[in-house]
């Protein structure tokens, strides 16, 4: 499946560690340009075959709507290293969505958000799940 075939729409999915709901804007000729430069031709299906989240959170960090970015400003953030001593660190974008994502649930939601923002239907996604087994099977 071609990243031009899909039809993009909004999307949201929820964090419980933000407490709050994240919204995915539908992919712009933009996206689809920093996409192809970020992971190549085939990089996205990749991506996916391998669940490789550090690029899932960065691509899905990109497409969050102007309400949803702010939600992931950058803060303070509190680290204790295993002799207790305390750390704090500024984490915002990105790096405090990896902090907030938490349990394969999460995790299911947001690649499901992901495709179904990336335009691809209930039915394409079986496609999808059947030739990954098949390939698996292989």
């Amino acid at each position: 499946m071609k990243l031009s075939q899909v039809l993009p729409k909004s999307i949201s999915f929820n964090l419980r560690l933000l407490g709050d709901n994240l919204t995915l804007r539908p992919v712009t000729l933009e996206d689809e340009i920093w996409i192809a430069d970020t992971f190549g031709e085939s990089g996205i299906e990749e991506i996916f075959e391998t669940v490789n989240f550090v690029e899932i959170s960065r691509l899905v960090y990109r497409l969050l709507d102007d309400d949803s970015k702010p939600k992931l400003k950058k803060q303070d953030v509190t680290y204790y290293n295993e002799e207790g001593e305390e750390t704090i660190v500024s984490v915002g974008g990105v790096q405090l969505l990896y902090r907030l994502i938490s349990g394969l649930d999460e995790k299911e939601a947001i690649i499901g958000a992901l495709l179904k923002n990336l335009g691809f239907t209930d039915k394409m996604l079986d496609e999808l799940g059947d030739s990954s087994s098949k390939k698996k099977a292989q």
